[in-house]
């Protein structure tokens, strides 16, 4: 059987007050392969990946367009960015070290 076109499908829910919720993403085997070959070619020389909605993509790696989950909202465009550790340090230091404590503790 042929490999299926790479299916990438982002939706989001909503909390019971209303707040963006969980964001899951759902991929195929050759979804996965591409999402995999996309993050590994981020880097310092090229940065950022658009992903763009079936729809209005050029690429072959475009977003599906139909959420899984009856409830939640199809996301159909989304920017993955590559931040090393020295660029985060000198340009938003606040990202380094100002996450809230741990919920659960191992």
């Amino acid at each position: 059987m042929p490999q299926s076109r790479p299916r990438i499908t982002l939706d989001i829910d909503q909390d019971p007050d209303g707040k963006p919720g969980e964001l899951c993403i759902y991929v195929n085997e050759s979804g996965r392969v591409a999402l995999i070959e996309l993050l590994q070619g981020l880097s310092t020389a090229w940065d950022h990946e658009h992903l763009l909605g079936r729809s209005w993509s050029t690429d072959d790696i475009g977003l599906d367009e139909v959420a899984y989950r009856d409830e939640a909202r199809v996301i159909d465009t989304a920017k993955i960015l590559f931040r090393p550790d020295a660029w985060d340090e000198e340009h938003f230091p606040k990202v380094m070290n100002n996450q809230p404590p741990r919920l659960f503790e191992e």
